[in-house]
């Protein structure tokens, strides 16, 4: 059909492993031979995924002479229907002795290896008349994108799940089970875990396989005749786990590339038999090899492929007249923090608009008809402070984001990439750019910015702003056309806010000129600040209320920084910038005191005589330490005590810590604040009674610093 909408002859075909991706290009290349024979090379990077397609394809065909191998110890003798080893095209560049046009179909099997250079140079050279990929997983763990071989396009899909609900493959049940290794301090390079160091803790712990063992009675509903599969990390583990198995009364075997073509063939007919009830591999059964009455995969490493996750899981789910389901045991333990629980639960869950955090919190709601994910209690508990706590980097962004439309539902926008992952809005403005990585995986052909360098923070200043009225001002200026004369006196305030927001520093010319060359020259800055200004005002779960002063276009109960609130009392104006370097400040002519409050003080930041007692008593008090050298006799200890009378206010700023993801913390703006009660000079400590009650969060935050 795609061939026909489009005329294009490059296609990719995008199938879980057991749908029969195969016998989908078998019967596509018979369609084609109605209107004459055509030159076929079938390409795949091992002998057992070649042995089993040619088998396919003379099935399909009904001709049992159909094709020929192309790999060691195999050689063609006519080159017309070639079934070959990626190694071997690509040894001494055998591929050029080929015109660009012999083949007219070409298919490639396993396609996610295509962007690797062994795939890369044949896709460039040959032009057929069709070329076919066949793959599970188009979504590469290293960012790479295959569909570029491919118009950018999927032309047929059915996933794990859709997979499932036809009844193409078995149902699952998913058992995490609480692993008791601890892999949090290996070391990790080239994104995972190193193999020798995962090899060496898992072959010294006889209580992990006794964990193992124990979880297997647990789960499996036959100890005696189940049939399993059970992936190791290295030979030596593969041999550990099988003689620990069979010392443990369970007949067992390990396959790995050292073992004969003979004793692979034997140790399949036992496991079909059941004279042997498990086998412990490294990765002979990641591809192309298919035992169908296989009831049990045992994940006994951490995979940091989504692609190989897949593979060795549909190993197990061809359906079989001996399973009514797959039994599936992934022994989940303490992880390195750059590891990604995530993507296989995503994987066994199918596309959704939900964040994995939701649908572990609410214990996996949507699965596929018969199938059941259970964590156990400390397994779930290791993998929600993974996903909590896991560092992502522009190139795992890069990757989440080429692979939305394949993982998610609903459309790419930053609510949806940020909900959907269960990215922390914060954390992600702390560096990056969503429109930037748009341009930069290709979804915008350039990323519209002329002052990069000028509005670097721009965005993450932006990001903090939860005042409805200052994000409310601001889609009303970055969507129309602004006559400084019509503003009110309190709008060129919030138009001055959003300037120092924006820019950081005082304009050259004017607030107006400043908008102006945005939203002329840095287009997607604004688009991306649109966004954010719709997912903040959905994000609000504080009910704001207006500073009392008409003057003052501040909101209590939203957050601020220091440039923000400046530009709010007058200090920073169009033309200075206010040097403020202190905790507090005077506003001489509203005569009201700021007080700017980090509630959880780090001694790195703080020099010991400024580390205050402060913190909330209860939701209405508040106990705050002045400066280590203001005493109750000088002006300023003066006007906090006794000059109320005359109209003096107390503003107070609070956050709870100074820095978040390695940027500064706005403060939360919590109003007036009357004197109560004082005690002790330089500093002085004194009890401040709010206007309006302190907010539960802040409440929580700031007992920490109570001393009973």
């Amino acid at each position: 059909l795609e061939r026909q909408e489009y005329g294009s002859y490059k296609n990719l075909v995008v199938a879980a492993t057991g749908t029969g991706k195969t016998m989908i290009a078998a019967f596509d290349y018979k369609e084609q031979l109605r209107d004459g024979d055509k030159k076929l090379l079938f390409l795949a990077h091992r002998r057992e995924i070649l042995e089993q397609s040619l088998h396919t394809f003379r099935n399909v065909l009904k001709d049992q002479n159909f094709g020929e191998l192309w790999l060691g110890g195999s050689i063609p003798n006519d080159y017309k229907h070639i079934f070959a080893s990626i190694q071997m095209l690509n040894s001494d560049n055998k591929y050029m002795e080929f015109s660009e046009d012999y083949f007219d179909y070409i298919v490639i099997d396993e396609t996610h290896h295509a962007s690797a250079s062994s795939y890369f140079k044949i896709l460039e050279y040959f032009k057929p008349k069709i070329l076919l990929g066949l793959t599970a997983t188009p979504e590469r763990m290293d960012g790479k994108n295959i569909l570029e071989y491919f118009n950018n396009k999927i032309a047929s899909e059915i996933r794990l799940t859709d997979a499932i609900n036809r009844k193409l493959l078995c149902p699952f049940h998913y058992f995490a089970v609480t692993d008791p290794v601890d892999l949090s301090n290996l070391k990790w390079s080239r994104g995972g875990y190193d193999l020798s160091q995962l090899e060496n803790v898992y072959t010294k712990s006889k209580q992990r396989v006794q964990v193992i063992l124990d979880s297997m009675k647990k789960y499996l509903k036959d100890m005696e005749s189940f049939k399993a599969l059970g992936f190791c990390v290295s030979i030596d583990h593969a041999n550990f786990m099988a003689k620990s198995f069979v010392r443990a009364g369970i007949p067992s075997v390990a396959l790995h590339s050292e073992s004969s073509k003979e004793e692979r063939r034997l140790a399949k007919i036992k496991l079909q038999k059941g004279e042997i009830n498990c086998i412990f591999t490294v990765d002979l059964f990641n591809e192309g090899v298919d035992i169908p009455d296989i009831d049990t995969v045992l994940f006994l490493r951490p995979t940091e492929s989504l692609t190989i996750f897949l593979q060795q899981l549909g190993r197990g789910l061809r359906l079989s007249d001996s399973k009514e389901v797959l039994t599936v045991l992934d022994y989940v333990g303490q992880a390195h923090v750059n590891y990604d629980f995530s993507f296989k639960l995503r994987a066994l869950t199918g596309k959704t608009t939900r964040s994995i955090k939701d649908e572990i919190n609410d214990e996996f709601p949507n699965m596929p008809a018969g199938c059941h994910i259970k964590l156990e209690r400390v397994a779930k508990e290791y993998i929600l402070n993974n996903i909590q706590s896991a560092i992502f980097n522009v190139r795992d962004l890069r990757r989440m984001m080429k692979n939305f439309n394949n993982v998610f539902s609903n459309e790419l926008n930053l609510k949806n990439f940020l909900d959907n992952y269960g990215i922390d809005k914060d954390r992600f403005y702390s560096k990056y750019s969503f429109y930037e990585l748009l341009a930069e995986t290709g979804y915008k052909k350039e990323y519209e910015v002329r002052h990069k360098k000028e509005l670097k923070a721009a965005l993450r200043r932006f990001s903090r702003i939860d005042s409805k009225r200052l994000l409310s001002f601001a889609k009303y200026i970055l969507t129309n056309e602004i006559k400084v004369s019509l503003l009110s006196p309190k709008e060129k305030l919030m138009l001055g806010m959003l300037h120092y927001t924006i820019w950081g520093d005082k304009p050259e010319v004017s607030y107006m000129d400043s908008l102006e060359e945005l939203k002329t020259y840095n287009i997607d800055i604004v688009n991306e600040m649109l966004e954010i200004i719709d997912y903040n005002r959905q994000s609000i779960k504080n009910i704001e209320i207006e500073y009392e002063d008409e003057e003052i276009p501040l909101d209590i109960y939203a957050s601020y920084t220091i440039d923000q609130i400046l530009v709010a009392f007058g200090k920073n104006t169009e033309s200075y910038k206010y040097p403020f370097r202190e905790g507090v400040l005077y506003i001489e002519e509203k005569n009201t005191d700021l007080f700017f409050i980090t509630i959880n003080k780090n001694e790195e930041d703080y020099l010991p005589s400024t580390m205050y007692n402060d913190y909330a008593i209860n939701n209405e008090l508040f106990n705050w330490e002045s400066q280590s050298r203001t005493s109750v006799e000088s002006p300023t200890g003066q006007r906090y005590i006794k000059d109320r009378s005359k109209g003096h206010k107390v503003l107070l700023f609070v956050r709870e810590s100074k820095r978040e993801y390695g940027v500064a913390s706005p403060y939360i703006f919590l109003g007036n604040a009357r004197y109560v009660s004082h005690k002790g000079s330089m500093p002085i400590q004194i009890v401040w009674k709010m206007d309006h009650k302190i907010p539960e969060r802040i409440i929580r935050e700031s007992k920490l610093r109570v001393v009973n």
